[in-house]
């Protein structure tokens, strides 16, 4: 008995030994398999250099303008060969005057398809170091010099843009690595971008995204992007996934321009922004996101009211429901002109039902010194409110608007009284140290207030 089980140890040892093996020679033959294959790879190379005007030919014919190669080369990424083409240059039609440059393009190229379909197939594709100029059209479309527009594309719609999306989707791996793009607009306006860098990663039906670029200005703004999406790359439209965008040293009047809300203009202001974004359905269902906004003005040019916050900072969250959706706020910090709110939350929530509109606004916080020195400003109220020049807070802030089937809109607030202090005013009376509570509506109110 004691033989037959020393009998069975060996022959298993002798198994694994065998398999063992075997895995060592698999091993050892890819990687001659390989040093082989990067060793032909880059014997190709001075032959290649016969075949760029054949390359300069066929690259010319994609771009439908002359390009100008400097060098072809050939070389390995991991586990598949790139064709290199360096120093690539796109003249004018007359060949005299370069319009674009290209420090670097790598093609790889896939081998196992390659040989499945019988033709070449091209793997990752690569693009390092290049200049570009865009011009805004009086149409509104975009034209980049160096790529010459026929009419086919200037008439491009949604289904052109459609198929590239799917092209996008569809390639291994494209990389755009230290771009300079000048963007100009049809007033004149030049946008200068600098470390424009892109990468897109497929797998199947799982995409990834990364992006980054600056803003080459006094103050320069920093974006990036990170997306992980999910779907078929035919049908883009069903793609949902997480995307993350990150922009520092926004400048609120470049990006905002002379947009008003309740006839204020932003005149200053530089915001640091995080979102988190989920995607489906070809629109944002849930948004997340931390901001924070720095020596922010608000001004009316109607009469010159001016309010400046010298910081706004919170964290938002806002969520597309069935019948509206809800924005949320919390940790919201103010500070402005001497008065610091901290701690601040906010609700707002839209729901449509039929056809009807309903609006909620909760305010955890709000402060009445602030808010009667809006009114002063803003509204053009100074005189009749100087005499009721209140501070205090009012806290649980409810405001409700809704709709009826009578095309008819009704409103009411209710909130808390905190602290409620009225200053003294000629021969009216001041009063402090009160508290209460207060309902309003279009066809009644209430005021009860308490004193300590």
């Amino acid at each position: 008995m004691q033989n037959k089980s020393i009998d069975t140890t060996a022959k298993t040892a002798s198994n694994s030994h065998h398999w063992l093996r075997r895995l060592w020679f698999v091993i050892a033959f890819l990687l001659v398999f390989m040093a082989v294959a990067a060793s032909f790879v880059r014997a190709l190379t001075p032959f290649l250099g016969q075949y760029r005007p054949q390359i300069q030919r066929l690259v010319s014919h994609l771009l439908s303008q002359p390009v100008k190669i400097d060098k072809v080369a050939a070389g390995w990424r991991w586990y598949e060969p790139v064709l290199q083409l360096k120093n690539v240059v796109v003249l004018s039609d007359n060949h005299q005057k370069p319009l674009l440059r290209v420090k670097e393009i790598n093609v790889g190229i896939d081998l196992w398809d390659s040989l499945i379909e019988g033709k070449f197939v091209p793997g990752l594709l690569i693009v390092n170091g290049a200049k570009l100029t865009v011009h805004q059209l009086s149409s509104g479309k975009f034209k980049v010099d160096g790529i010459n527009q026929t009419d086919e594309f200037r008439q491009t719609d949604a289904r052109d843009m459609s198929h590239l999306i799917e092209w996008l989707g569809t390639q291994p791996e494209i990389v755009l690595h230290d771009f300079a793009i000048y963007i100009v607009m049809k007033n004149g306006r030049v946008i200068p971008i600098n470390h424009f860098n892109v990468a897109i990663y497929n797998r199947g039906e799982q995409h990834k995204i990364r992006g980054e670029l600056s803003l080459k200005q006094t103050v320069p703004t920093q974006l990036k992007l990170i997306a992980t999406l999910n779907g078929e790359p035919q049908a883009w439209a069903s793609w949902q996934g997480q995307i993350y965008l990150e922009g520092d040293n926004i400048l609120l009047p470049q990006w905002l321009g002379r947009k008003s809300i309740a006839d204020l203009t932003v005149t200053s202001g530089n915001a640091n922004v995080s979102l988190w974004m989920t995607w489906q359905h070809q629109t944002i269902q849930h948004l997340q996101s931390v901001i924070a906004i720095n020596h922010l003005n608000l001004k009316n040019p109607n009469n010159q009211y001016q309010q400046l916050f010298h910081q706004v900072s919170g964290n938002f969250n806002w969520e597309l429901g069935r019948n509206g959706w809800v924005l949320s706020a919390d940790k919201v910090s103010v500070s402005s002109q001497g008065e610091q709110w901290l701690s601040n939350a906010l609700k707002i929530e839209l729901t449509r039902k039929a056809g009807l509109e309903n609006v909620h606004v909760y305010l955890k916080r709000l402060h009445l010194g602030a808010l009667f020195a809006y009114l002063k400003g803003h509204l053009g109220l100074s005189k009749k409110l100087n005499q009721w020049a209140a501070n205090g807070d009012l806290a649980n802030v409810n405001f409700q608007w809704h709709e009826n089937p009578q095309n008819q809109a009704g409103w009411d607030v209710n909130a808390v009284l905190k602290n409620l202090s009225i200053v003294n005013y000629k021969s009216n009376m001041g009063l402090m140290g009160l508290s209460g509570q207060l309902e309003l509506a279009p066809r009644h109110g209430r005021l009860q207030l308490d004193s300590k």
